[in-house]
């Protein structure tokens, strides 16, 4: 779990994230909603629904918990949601009219004491650090109720973040970007009445890159990074083989956009294997549950069929 470890470089990663799932985000948007995951929180809330509960979530991204709670009741209660991310936010208020959006560090809340009487989390608090568990517990009121869905230490999600980041690590180092966009700006430039061997020159260039995300999808599998290094694959050689068909800026654009944008992936992937608990860590929160006055109900590893990892931790508790 972090504690203040480049905090404003992983914000930043995150922002980035957000304002990506409003357009069209090379490497994927959107939260985690494996349909375990979903049948929790539903789960949860159909426990839980009072239309008069004030209830926090934690760095709610664009909303995937008070999705689910608008699932099981239309006026599930009255939410505020926090993230760091003004994007997130932003999104967040124009999805779901009647929220109350706060720009704010989960770490330092600016709640009054037992304000709250629900409060959840999916996959965003451990981001905060221990500082943050403790303000969600005292912003929590007695006999409020806690819910939190966490990322597990060498669970599916953490293997998954630690392909992508191997994935983009070597997309970086053998240069695939600026070789397709040399080859592609030689290649168009041939209908402008350039020489064909420049482009044939670029082109033999890139063929090592190339072929060296092959290994990359048979050791990852081909959605590795949310597809990209499939895309890339597939894509390049389409548009080489058509390139007449294609207009030459929205190709560089494309390109560039993806090597904009990986570096702040590489950073959330590496976030994400950080901020995840372990099982010890895991056990030490709620032995902290137990003897701050919690009522512990479910504390547990999510699983789900025919796979023998956790996807997450999973843990609701009552406040005497």
């Amino acid at each position: 779990m972090p504690n203040s470890h480049s905090e404003n470089s992983v914000a930043q990663d995150w922002d980035r994230y957000w304002k990506g799932s409003q357009d069209q985000s090379a490497f994927g948007s959107g939260g985690v909603n494996h349909p375990a995951i979903l049948a929790f929180w539903t789960t949860f809330f159909r426990a839980s629904a009072n239309p008069t509960t004030r209830i926090i979530d934690i760095a709610s991204g664009t909303g995937a918990v008070i999705e689910a709670a608008t699932h099981v009741d239309q006026s599930p209660g009255d939410f505020i949601c926090v993230d760091t991310s003004i994007a997130a936010i932003n999104t967040l208020c124009s999805r779901f009219l009647n929220v109350q959006g706060l720009v704010a560090d989960a770490s330092q809340l600016p709640l009054e004491d037992e304000s709250q009487s629900m409060a959840t989390s999916q996959f965003g608090l451990e981001y905060a650090g221990k500082e943050a568990f403790s303000e969600l517990i005292r912003v929590l009121a007695k006999g409020g109720r806690l819910a939190l869905v966490l990322h597990c230490d060498h669970g599916i999600i953490f293997n998954e973040a630690a392909a992508s980041l191997d994935a983009t690590k070597r997309l970086k180092e053998s240069e695939f970007l600026p070789l397709a966009t040399e080859m592609f700006k030689a290649g168009f430039a041939i209908y402008r009445g350039a020489n064909p061997a420049e482009f044939e020159a670029a082109a033999k260039r890139l063929m090592p890159a190339f072929k060296s995300l092959e290994p990359i999808m048979d050791e990852h599998g081909v959605h590795v990074a949310g597809d990209t290094i499939c895309e890339l694959y597939n894509e390049v050689a389409r548009i080489q083989g058509r390139m007449q068909h294609h207009d030459e800026q929205e190709v560089i654009n494309w390109l560039t956009q993806i090597g904009q944008e990986l570096d702040a992936y590489a950073g959330r992937m590496k976030s994400m294997q950080q901020a995840a608990l372990s099982k010890d860590e895991f056990l030490a929160f709620t032995d902290k549950l137990n003897t701050g006055g919690f009522k512990i109900q479910q504390a547990e590893a999510l699983r789900v069929a025919n796979h023998p990892l956790p996807l997450a931790w999973i843990l609701t508790a009552n406040k005497q």
